[in-house]
């Protein structure tokens, strides 16, 4: 909600605050599909996260380690 208030600009929102614009109109709303590109959009941070998951831990195992 948030981004829809501060960006005026529809060109410049979030990837959330879009699809909700895009797939709502005034009387209804199309859940399915906005769910779908939320989906779509997440897939990209949860391969991120499982390949870069090794290294965020051994990260914090150093950092606990040393006192």
């Amino acid at each position: 909600m948030w981004p829809m208030i501060t960006i005026a600009d529809h060109e410049k929102l979030t990837i959330a605050a879009g699809l909700l614009i895009s797939f709502t109109g005034q009387y209804s709303s199309n859940m399915s599909v906005t769910f779908g590109g939320y989906l779509v959009a997440s897939v990209p941070l949860i391969l991120l996260f499982t390949f870069t998951n090794r290294y965020y831990v051994q990260g914090l195992l150093s950092t606990a380690i040393k006192l």
